[in-house]
């Protein structure tokens, strides 16, 4: 079926910045795909990887809202302005993504999709380097759904052994914290850690 297969060779291209071409073709109808309807939730995927690339603007990101002006067109636009790198929507929402009640939880969706663009994950690491210390605040201060939401969303994963002992850490230090908290924290350390084994098993081959 070549939606599926279209959809996924879009949120690729994301970290590819020479797919950029080829994302624009399928936008614009130059590099049609036989058989495929670009529709919108299709094109809104093909902006949030140009995005991500650095490959497309806001006026062009504002421009397709005025396409799709319907609740998840807005979504989906706040997903792509957050995954250009370096740019002022990413700083702001970051900044709205740590204030209680600023978003909605659909809207933390979005701008963590957004903030886990492949060519933004350095500037994600630098923003998020507090984050073990910051877990009761995140915890005490939002609600459960949101709370959840950032702390799984947030947890860091470039470097996943170096998480898992964070975690640890953070585990045998913390007894006292919110139950729910703990067990999100251990369900995050035991992916960390598998992905740590399986990083080292191919770093092995």
């Amino acid at each position: 079926c070549a939606l599926p297969i279209s959809r996924h060779a879009a949120l690729a291209g994301a970290g590819d910045p020479g797919s950029a071409g080829r994302l624009r073709g399928l936008l614009d109808g130059t590099t049609p795909v036989q058989g495929l309807e670009v529709g919108a939730d299709l094109r809104w995927s093909l902006w949030q990887s140009l995005a991500g690339l650095g490959a497309a603007d806001v006026d062009e990101l504002d421009a397709e809202l005025g396409r799709d002006r319907t609740k998840n067109g807005v979504a989906h636009h706040l997903h792509a302005l957050v995954a250009m790198p370096g740019s002022a929507a990413r700083q702001e929402m970051w900044r709205q993504l740590r204030t209680p009640g600023a978003l909605s939880n659909e809207h933390v969706d979005a701008v963590l999709a957004g903030l886990a663009s492949p060519l933004g994950r350095d500037e994600l690491t630098t923003l998020n380097a507090g984050y073990f210390d910051e877990l009761d605040e995140v915890w005490e201060n939002h609600s459960v759904e949101i709370a959840q939401r950032l702390v799984e969303g947030l947890f860091p994963t470039e470097d996943p052994a170096k998480s898992a002992a964070s975690a640890d850490s953070w585990l045998a230090g913390h007894h006292n914290a919110a139950p729910g908290l703990k067990r999100l924290i251990a369900e995050q350390r035991d992916l960390a850690s598998r992905a740590a084994t399986v990083r080292a098993f191919n770093a092995g081959r």
